[in-house]
């Protein structure tokens, strides 16, 4: 197995390379490979998904509501992060610049159009088209169309 960055240029993925060269998306588990990824902890996640299914056996002790369940039972969870840590944002809001992830977070606005600032954010979780994010304040506005537009800004991209 090898671990390895996948997909066009500017927005990769993580990913793995099994034995027989298929490659397996880890966006879902990790949110790049770094050094926390590679730590035993990380490396540990990995490889406690199904690469079939995409899930992780996992095992809780469950209060109320335990009767209606049955030994063995599939059920999917979301772990509830404590309120107001962080902020759940349409993947599509955040862009990668020099191996950081970014969000464009609006300063100001008038009749000739929004400002923008660069705010690195660390990803905490992410499932489906939506990211948790911890960066961001409750209340502030994000770019959530545009990213692209606003990275190109940001790199020079177009300039003359």
């Amino acid at each position: 197995m090898k671990l390895l960055r996948h997909g066009p240029s500017g927005a990769e993925k993580p990913g793995l390379m099994h034995t027989d060269g298929t490659i397996r998306d880890l966006s879902g588990i990790v949110s790049d490979i770094g050094w926390d990824t590679l730590s035993d902890a990380g490396l540990a996640a990995i490889r406690a998904v199904d690469a079939a299914s995409q899930t992780v056996l996992l095992r809780a002790e469950v209060g109320k509501g335990a009767e209606t369940l049955r030994p063995g039972q599939v059920v999917e969870v979301e772990i509830a992060a404590p309120s107001g840590q962080h902020q759940r944002l349409p993947a599509s809001a955040l862009a990668r610049n020099q191996g950081v992830t970014i969000a464009f977070v609006q300063v100001a606005s008038d009749d000739k159009g929004a400002t923008f600032d660069v705010r690195p954010v660390r990803v905490v979780s992410q499932g489906g088209d939506s990211v948790m994010v911890d960066g961001i304040k409750a209340g502030e506005r994000v770019a959530i169309k545009g990213v692209s537009g606003l990275k190109a800004m940001l790199t020079g991209v177009g300039k003359e």
